[in-house]
């Protein structure tokens, strides 16, 4: 009975973690796709087997939301308002992502590129998704010692979807990309984000702001209050941090000061006694 105890302590946690940054980023790559199919919808190249690829990975992110529904329950709305939110947050690292994208394309001379770039973004990102849930699952067997642990997340297996978009990619444009080291780093910049717990934690408090979560806001209410505590602490501990900084600025310049009388005290003297004893300063 404690074993099982232990296991479900274990499992909630990890479920935790995971669909933290999980759902976030999947909405952001289902995001970055959505945006090239729009980009090509009506287009010439929106037409037989491209179009046929494009509503294949369409239906295979619908299928996936509906999976997240079905398992959340009662608590979908909250969830999805929540990364809804993340999402919302993250915008403007996703439109640098992109832009590094499209630039590193125009250098390559890739013709069309603003909208191949929505492409190759959600591309990469689809890959970062499936790269973190074998990561995940990994890390979950090997820190908790249950070989079997990593099977309770298979159904947010997405590497169809990322073979999909890739392969998208490659029929829209059959030439070898090099992505640049701001592309990288635009990435890096996303993910950190993303695993960021004070944004996490500042999402979650604008979601249980809303009015139609009240319920769900007095069911947390003492995690909240302990955030709250917490985040009080945090800027009080800044504030102690930033006025001991100003402190030390001060001393700096007072030593600084004092150390520019003694020298001009000094020199002084120096110049007395040189007319004294008629001494040439060097």
């Amino acid at each position: 009975m404690k074993a099982c105890a232990a296991f479900m302590v274990q499992y909630n946690n990890a479920t935790s973690i995971f669909n933290n940054f999980y759902g976030t980023l999947s909405m952001l790559a289902n995001n970055a796709f959505t945006e090239g199919m729009d980009s090509y919808e009506g287009s010439s190249v929106y037409k037989f087997q491209i179009k046929k690829m494009f509503i294949r990975i369409s239906s295979e992110w619908d299928q996936f939301w509906a999976m997240v529904k079905y398992i959340f329950e009662v608590k979908y709305a909250l969830y999805i308002d929540y990364i809804t939110q993340t999402t919302a947050d993250l915008q403007p690292d996703l439109q640098k992502l992109y832009l590094a994208v499209d630039a590193s394309l125009l250098r390559q001379g890739i013709p069309d590129h603003d909208r191949r770039a929505w492409l190759y973004t959600a591309d990469i990102l689809t890959h970062e998704l499936v790269k973190s849930h074998q990561s995940f699952c990994r890390d979950l067997v090997r820190e908790s010692h249950v070989p079997n642990f990593g099977d309770a997340f298979k159904w947010a297996d997405l590497d169809h979807i990322r073979r999909h978009t890739h392969e998208l990619v490659r029929a829209i444009c059959p030439v070898d990309i090099t992505m640049d080291d701001n592309v990288h780093l635009a990435m890096q910049i996303l993910g950190q984000r993303i695993t960021s717990e004070e944004r996490q934690d500042e999402a979650a408090m604008k979601t249980y702001d809303r009015k139609e979560h009240a319920e769900w806001r007095e069911d947390a209410a003492d995690r909240i209050e302990a955030y709250l505590q917490h985040k009080q602490e945090v800027a009080e501990e800044k504030e102690k941090e930033k006025q001991a900084e100003i402190q030390r600025r001060e001393e700096r310049a007072r030593r600084r000061r004092q150390g520019k009388r003694e020298f001009l005290a000094s020199d002084a003297v120096a110049d007395k006694l040189s007319e004294k004893y008629k001494v040439t300063r060097l």
